[in-house]
């Protein structure tokens, strides 16, 4: 096994570990059938917005997840379009914050890295949250 494929092994087993750093996030994609997935990875939601400086500018709504697209395709989730290009145009991610409520999040970006394996989701707000 090469060192590229080490990395994607252990980002995979570091993010999908319930146990440190991982938690269960759902992936509802807009197919039809609708499909829906639960596994695990990164999340995180604050309320602070930064400055080019790092000064906090306001309050703002910022979230993000992280992903391992091995984790998605092991469990049959639409990744990958017909081109064959990451993409999750008006897919949902849902996760329980620290207060026990179900927060559901729309994707506005994703940023894959297909040497790592991992793809991080810049999220913004969905629905009542």
């Amino acid at each position: 096994m090469g060192l590229t494929e080490q990395i994607q092994q252990d980002l995979l087993a570091i993010t999908t570990n319930a146990n440190d750093f991982g938690i269960s996030l759902t992936f509802t994609a807009p197919t039809s059938p609708v499909t829906v997935v639960t596994t695990t990875g990164t999340a995180k939601r604050h309320h602070l917005e930064f400055d080019e400086m790092g000064m906090v500018k306001g309050n703002a709504l910022n979230a993000t997840c992280t992903v391992s697209e091995l984790a998605l395709r092991a469990l049959s989730y639409p990744v990958r379009n017909i081109d064959g290009k990451v993409t999750f145009k008006d897919h949902l991610v849902a996760w329980t914050d620290v207060t026990g409520s179900p927060i559901t999040y729309i994707v506005n970006e994703w940023y894959p890295d297909e040497t790592t394996g991992l793809i991080v989701l810049i999220l913004g707000e969905y629905g009542s949250n």
